[in-house]
């Protein structure tokens, strides 16, 4: 017997492990159907009265589309910029600028604002001007990161915005990150509702896998160290002294133990935390115009190995000043092979590039506040009861630069070191009034997989640009490798289209049936036949979030040319519908299908639980 039961609320709230090979193209078989072979294949048509027509998609073009935040020296925007003043450069070469408009929502201000409006954008005759009807604006709260302090403070700021500059055409996002993505309010102009999303949000003070942890534990250990004594030993002053006393050995080693944990988890929460704003950027896509992400969080050390070896450092050279270089030595080798590969740039790069293709600018907004080393997560260890605080910055400084590269990169702006959380969110409010929209044609030939730099130059004195740095030429199978992945681990943010699934059971064996309505399938035209590639993935995850077994539970290709006759027979029927037959272990499970339109890159998902005996 197999129990079924939708669980699309709860979906994204498990997924596969990290193991992404899974997905990758060796694993999926080379299965061809056609529409002839569909019969044989025990999938069936319901007919029905003629279903909507199938909807069309652009093709996509060879375009880089750059938004352009103009601002003069008191940080206002700058009106009357004219195309002939500015110098695209990509890589250094110059580019011929396809199109230049002027995004304006100026006309729509929010009934509700404190601000007064700026000058009146320029006319039609000066720069091409597109009104740009709705705004939205989606805050993701990293609760991987957060301090326990800070928490109530930045529900405050977002609350504070929400109430006081939504306007009748604004729509907000709430998310946030801890051990899951979990969307808790899609978007929404109902402010009430979307302040008891956020009310709901839960407390969990107990931080993990990031510095500020770490620094909690190296309060404990090197306070115990001065209960001892240890800072008092004349001998440590002298000198001469070769070899470490053991209270100092014992506390860099069990520093270093401590460090090779966090820096696991690290990972594994920087990976996840990756992954899910690349996903949600991706979700972000169909939405016209310029999307704002408020990235709420205490980031991540770039290189999380060397800024815990050097704390380390700094912490055991408190007790013996005179012995740096057996300090050195002695962390040194027992820090050797910890988090050799716990480097976060290219996973950085990966967020970036998803962002820009969604045209998706992150603010980033360090929730911690004004800082000093004395204070530095004092609000996390609670008391002020330590012997010895921290003395070095890297612990406030390090994780910063995991914000401002993500900000920089999309066009956004971070804000770090500042108590006024609203201020950065009143700042990516602004930017979505009106912003300028630039584009241009580089040349065919590039190298996939290198960064291409973008640089814009104003032959204007006095005014300040705001862009993305540039692109990375993607490899489209890995962006589809990417998406799939992503499909599985954040269920909830691919539904691009609808469809459902049933499943039953005899003793020991799954039987998945897909039902696809038919206007979802998305047909491109090529020589005189309508094709549409549709791929179906499905998965067992367990209670641990890990997969059943090493591959798929099934996986079944759709190849469909159909000439015009075959495409209006298709559509005389309302669902597509198509089984698959799996022998599973007893337990119950999530199981995860996922639909993939390969031509137009449209992905749904949907989870069901079920019970296996």
């Amino acid at each position: 017997m197999v129990q079924s039961t939708q669980t699309s609320n709860k979906a994204g709230s498990r997924g596969p492990n990290d193991r992404e090979p899974l997905v990758g193209k060796k694993t999926i078989p080379p299965v061809r159907l056609r529409f002839g072979a569909f019969l044989s294949l025990a999938c069936c048509f319901w007919p029905s009265a003629p279903a909507q027509d199938v909807p069309t998609f652009r093709t996509a073009t060879e375009l880089v589309l750059v938004d352009l935040v103009a601002t003069d020296r008191d940080g206002h925007f700058v009106w009357d910029l004219r195309p002939e003043e500015l110098e695209v450069l990509e890589d250094g070469k110059r580019q011929t600028v396809t199109f230049f408009s002027l995004q304006n929502r100026a006309a729509s201000l929010p009934s509700r604002a404190t601000e007064k409006p700026g000058p009146p954008a320029p006319s039609a005759s000066s720069v091409p001007v597109q009104t740009v009807e709705e705004g939205y604006y989606v805050f993701l709260m990293d609760l991987h990161s957060m301090p326990f302090d800070a928490l109530g403070r930045s529900k405050e700021a977002i609350r504070g915005f929400v109430e006081s500059r939504l306007g009748p055409n604004d729509q907000v996002m709430l998310a946030t990150i801890r051990h899951r993505l979990r969307i808790n309010q899609p978007f929404t102009q109902d402010v009430e509702k979307f302040g008891r999303a956020l009310d709901q949000v839960p407390f969990e003070p107990r931080l993990e896998g990031n510095l500020g942890r770490f620094m909690e534990i190296m309060d404990d250990i090197f306070a115990d160290m001065g209960a001892l004594g240890v800072a008092n030993d004349p001998s440590l002053a002298q000198g001469n002294v070769e070899e470490l006393v053991p209270q100092i050995e014992g506390a860099i080693q069990m520093a270093a133990g401590e460090s090779r944990q966090i820096l696991s988890q690290m990972e594994i929460q920087v990976a996840f935390s990756c992954a899910a704003m690349g996903a949600l950027a991706r979700h972000l896509r169909s939405l016209p115009g310029r999307k704002h992400l408020m990235l709420i969080s205490a980031g991540y050390p770039l290189n999380a190995r060397t800024v815990m070896k050097n704390i380390i450092r700094e912490r055991a050279a408190m007790f013996a000043p005179n012995q740096y270089a057996q300090v050195h030595m002695l962390v040194n080798s027992s820090m050797a092979g910890a988090g050799r590969r716990t480097s976060f740039e290219s996973r950085l790069r990966s967020v970036i590039d998803q962002a820009n293709r969604s045209q998706v600018s992150i603010y980033s907004i360090d929730p911690r506040g004004l800082m000093t080393s004395a204070l530095a997560y004092a609000g996390t260890r609670q008391s002020g009861s330590h012997m010895y605080a921290s003395h070095s910055n890297q612990d406030i400084t390090a994780p910063q630069d995991f914000l401002t590269t993500l900000s920089s990169g999309t066009g956004g702006l971070s804000f770090l070191n500042d108590n006024d959380l609203g201020r950065g969110i009143g700042k990516a409010f602004d930017d979505g009034r009106s912003y300028y929209l630039l584009g241009y044609a580089p040349r065919a030939k590039r190298k996939p997989g290198k960064f291409h730099k973008i640089g814009v130059k104003l032959a204007r004195k006095g005014v300040r640009l705001r862009y993305r740095k540039g692109y990375v030429d993607t490899d489209p199978e890995e962006m589809a490798h990417a998406d799939l992945a992503n499909a599985f681990k954040f269920p909830e943010l691919f539904r691009d289209f609808p469809f459902r699934v049933q499943v039953s059971s005899p003793t020991g064996k799954l039987k998945v049936r897909t039902l696809i309505p038919t206007r979802s399938f998305a047909f491109s035209r090529n020589g005189g036949k309508n094709r549409c590639v549709m791929e179906m993935f499905g998965a067992l995850v367990d209670d641990s979030g890990k997969w059943v077994g090493e591959d798929f539970l099934f996986f079944k290709r759709l190849d469909l040319d159909l000439d015009s006759e075959g495409l209006d027979h298709f559509q005389r029927y309302r669902n597509f519908s198509s089984s698959s037959e799996k022998d599973a272990p007893p337990g119950k499970y999530d199981l995860v299908v996922v639909l993939r339109q390969s031509l137009s890159g449209r992905m749904a998902t949907t989870t069901r639980s079920v019970v296996v005996n």
